[in-house]
């Protein structure tokens, strides 16, 4: 009967209420620190190493980033036989930024080494991947405990995904690059439209361009300027953003040059 128990709090939605977990609460801080600090460790652990080293490492981490996605998504199927239903099937496939980054983007910008999509990586994955776990979507992790497996691995790939985007630079893989904001914005911008021509045609929600999910900044926004409305100060933000990833690489050249 215990371990029955256990098994309905690890991996079903048949819990008492006190232990769902809660946006903001005290365990999503936890988990928010916890991934924080495994991803300093590794990042100060990998930069002692030697270059040839630490992008041995970092590759074998960008293809980590897809494996582990991979897995997620057959556990999933596999609850879904055995267990109970979990998110609805459209939501996995890699269309949202997360999982496109995390199947698509980070592997081939790391193994490729093509600059527009390392900053990418650098400019919105990676702020992506962080506000991601800063306000998870609560329609669906808000169902489950903030110790189950569905919320464990959550953070467990978004840190990855974090921790591949931050050493990217650390280890000197590559420099961001100003001059490729308008490229970024172009790939991303251009993806953003035919998404959200396919979420009105096969009334989907990827990118959350069709509706804001709860506990997000998109709500916010939706309580202030309805749907669609909240989409442009989203675009605004996301560009805001952007332009703010690469103010300490423009003070860091300003600087060296001062100093030359």
């Amino acid at each position: 009967m215990v371990i029955l128990r256990m098994f309905d709090m690890l991996f079903t939605t048949n819990i008492p209420d006190m232990l769902r977990f809660r946006g903001f609460g005290t365990y999503h801080w936890l988990l928010v620190f916890i991934t924080a600090a495994v991803t300093v460790f590794v990042i100060a652990s990998v930069k002692k190493r030697e270059e040839e080293k630490r992008f041995k490492i970092l590759r074998g981490l960008a293809v980590l980033v897809p494996c582990v996605y991979i897995s997620r998504f057959i556990v999933f199927l596999l609850l879904d036989v055995f267990v109970e239903p979990q998110m609805p099937f459209a939501d996995r496939l890699p269309f949202h930024l997360c999982t496109l980054s995390a199947v698509i983007v980070i592997p081939l910008a790391v193994l490729s080494k093509n600059k527009v999509l390392l900053n990418f990586v650098y400019s919105i994955s990676l702020p992506g991947t962080v506000g991601a776990m800063l306000t998870p979507a609560m329609s669906y992790y808000g169902r489950y405990t903030f110790f189950s497996w569905q919320v464990v691995f959550f953070y467990i790939d978004h840190g990855l995904m974090a921790l591949v985007a931050i050493l990217c630079v650390v280890s000197g893989y590559f420099r961001p690059e100003p001059r490729q904001i308008p490229r970024v914005l172009a790939v991303f911008g251009t993806y953003a439209a035919v998404i959200y021509a396919a979420n009105k045609a096969f009334n989907q929600n990827y990118l959350f361009l069709n509706y804001p999910d709860e506990g997000t900044v998109m709500a916010m926004f939706a309580g202030h300027f309805g749907n669609p409305g909240y989409i442009a100060p989203l675009v605004a933000l996301g560009v805001l953003v952007v332009v703010l990833m690469y103010v300490p690489i423009l003070l860091h050249g300003a600087r060296k040059r001062v100093n030359m």
